[in-house]
């Protein structure tokens, strides 16, 4: 009876090795056919539009003052933050940005700054 199982076993993970060779190998054959060569199923999908939030800045520290600004966050997670008074400053490599109502810490390359963020959820119309 163990020996039955075993073999039963072996059966269906060599099933499943020879099915998973033979779709890789059609995929392969379709990639080459249909010519897509380095583009990834992602470009295929509808583009994501920057998203228009309200985030709140602490340029120090989670301690300091902050402010409500007017924010653009593309989606490869980089930021643009906009001033009251007309100025902007944009960040990239933003961690810990899909925690809404935690802290997230964006990096501005040009002033090689770091500053702390929080996101409720709000968005501009």
């Amino acid at each position: 009876m163990k020996d039955k199982a075993i073999q039963i076993f072996v059966e269906i993970i060599a099933r499943i090795i020879v099915v998973l060779f033979f779709s890789s190998l059609a995929l392969v054959f379709i990639d080459i056919i249909l010519g897509f060569g380095d583009k990834r199923i992602t470009d295929f999908l509808p583009e994501k539009k920057p998203e228009k939030i309200y985030v709140y800045a602490f340029p120090d520290d989670t301690k300091a003052k902050n402010y409500r600004l007017k924010a653009k966050l593309l989606p490869n997670y980089n930021l643009t933050v906009y001033f009251e008074n007309g100025g902007y400053l944009f960040f990239e490599d933003c961690e810990n940005f899909n925690k809404k109502g935690k802290y997230f810490y964006c990096y501005n390359e040009k002033n090689n700054e770091t500053w702390h963020f929080k996101y409720y959820g709000e968005k501009i119309n």
